[in-house]
């Protein structure tokens, strides 16, 4: 878990520092390896919903879970960069 969530973080500051201008004048930016960042977001999520229900925590952890696992799901199957 501490690889993954390490690679999400070392991905979500590399695209910051590849398109942190653009996003701050509030610019569509398109990034090639989104898709599969968000795919390992989504399976980050999946474990750490094991390990709240293993470690039987407050239903808010499974609320968030599900949520942002529907939400990342979503954008992963839907989001523009797949369509061009």
């Amino acid at each position: 878990m501490f690889l993954i969530k390490g690679s999400l973080t070392i991905a979500g500051g590399r695209s910051l520092f590849d398109h942190g201008i653009q996003v701050y004048k509030l610019e569509a930016v398109k990034s090639s390896s989104a898709p599969n960042w968000i795919l390992l977001y989504i399976l980050m999520n999946i474990f750490d919903e094991l390990k709240a229900i293993a470690l039987n925590r407050h239903s808010t952890d499974h609320v968030h879970h599900i949520v942002t696992g529907i939400g990342m799901s979503i954008d992963w199957l839907y989001g523009e960069i797949k369509h061009t």
